[in-house]
């Protein structure tokens, strides 16, 4: 994923499989440009979390709304913003990318997730409690994808200054390859409305399709659960006809489909590295058990089969409290105040993270957190790096450090004197880690 050559880089993919996937145009970014993105990221961060946990003023200084940024500063991001202007006018709408991960993230700090919510869920506040929960679920899950619409290049670099994603992946770049080895662009992908309760993730190895999953594992879809044979048979049928002869030169990957409901059609989303890397859904790659079906098969579909128990729990907090409110009968303008005057995380501070040991959230203040550079979306809480033994054999995490918490200075049992250091991240080598079993 953090290699100029890697094959799974939409770049590097997208030829081979244009036809199968959405038009797209690629747009080079500069080292500089993507230091200011991520520069701008991890101010607003912090900014963030400093009026969390202390308010609007610290030592009587008011804490700023955005971060400084220099006259240089400035002109990089003006002109990031008008080369993506040109693809996304012509195509009317897109979706724009690093050519390693999405900002989806970013999605969740926007307006225009609770204007998705707001559209899906206000013709059906009088449904069963039941059938509304479900709904309330899957529209959080549509908000987050079409969330990620964007019209113009300011709205792309919008998303892309609020994504912790972003900032993560430019900073592993710049630590794993150095200024010289630095190779970055940016994907505009035309916009189609594709259903995200549709979508799904797929395991091939050696050529053969071992696993299917649902994308978004925290929805159920009646729809795909009465009819799970015929959706399975159409993927596979999709990846043999059209996939597979295509893709011979890579023996194992992981793909990204998305399905017509009516299931005349499947359109191919992106191509990404095997488990671990990329996550597993409806799957667990630390179960001995589901990494034999991954790896080896016999192919097996897997998707809810009703709704799981904790699937409302798990939206985030404000947008949560925003749909309970609509619920309540709240009007829209109301709704949103609810929104923004709920907690993002615990005693206040953000946890925007989950660790992937023990399953707490993980703050935006008080200790690090590690952050895996090989597997996607792999996190260790403070508590769980220093105590437990990690699934990983040798992998290097992303140390991201963060702002004291308003009760406790920020505390670390990282030793970082030879660590590298980028825009307050440090990268921790197996060496430096022997007391949690990476060697």
């Amino acid at each position: 994923m953090f290699s100029g050559g890697d094959p799974f880089r939409v770049e590097k993919w997208y030829d081979t499989l244009g036809d199968e996937t959405f038009e797209t145009v690629f747009v080079d970014i500069s080292l500089q440009e993507a230091e200011t993105l991520a520069r701008y990221r991890e101010l607003s961060r912090m900014l963030h979390v400093t009026r969390e946990v202390f308010g609007n003023e610290v030592g009587g200084q008011a804490v700023p709304s955005e971060p400084p940024m220099s006259h240089d500063e400035v002109a990089r991001l003006n002109a990031v913003t008008a080369r993506l202007d040109a693809p996304i006018m012509r195509f009317g709408k897109a979706a724009v990318k690093l050519s390693t991960r999405s900002p989806k993230d970013a999605v969740m700090l926007s307006d225009a997730i609770l204007n998705i919510i707001e559209r899906e869920l206000t013709p059906q506040l009088s449904c069963p409690e039941d059938e509304w929960t479900r709904k309330a679920v899957t529209s959080f899950v549509r908000g987050c994808s079409f969330g990620m619409g964007v019209q113009s290049g300011k709205e792309a670099v919008d998303l892309m200054i609020k994504s912790q994603r972003v900032f993560e992946d430019i900073t592993k770049l710049k630590l794993l390859h150095g200024p010289e080895g630095f190779v970055l662009q940016l994907a505009v992908r035309r916009w189609e409305e594709i259903d995200p309760d549709w979508e799904f993730r797929c395991f091939v190895v050696d050529g053969i399709m071992t696993a299917c999953t649902q994308y978004y594992d925290m929805i159920y879809v009646p729809d795909i659960a009465s009819q799970r044979s015929l959706v399975a048979s159409t993927i596979l049928d999709y990846f043999e006809s059209k996939i597979k002869p295509k893709l011979l030169h890579l023996n194992s990957y992981t793909l990204d489909l998305a399905v017509r409901p009516d299931l005349k059609a499947v359109r191919t989303i992106e191509l990404n590295h095997p488990p671990p890397t990329a996550g597993t859904a409806l799957f667990n790659w630390d179960s001995a058990a589901d990494r034999q079906v991954m790896e080896s098969g016999p192919f097996e579909f897997r998707v809810n089969s009703s709704l799981p128990a904790d699937a409302f729990s798990r939206i985030h907090p404000p947008i949560r409290e925003f749909i309970s409110a609509l619920r309540r009968g709240l009007g829209p303008a109301e709704a949103r105040a609810v929104c923004r005057s709920t907690p993002t995380g615990s005693r206040g501070s953000l946890c925007r993270y989950t660790c992937n040991i023990c399953s707490s959230g993980i703050p935006d203040c008080g200790p690090p957190r590690r952050h895996c550079t090989v597997c996607n979306d792999y996190d260790v809480c403070d508590s769980c790096w220093s105590q437990s033994t990690l699934p990983h054999a040798a992998h290097e995490f992303l140390v991201i450090l963060n702002p004291p918490s308003s009760t406790s200075t920020a505390s670390s049992s990282t030793s970082t004197s030879s660590s590298s250091v980028v825009n307050g991240a440090r990268m921790l080598h197996p060496s430096q880690a022997s007391y949690c079993n990476l060697m």
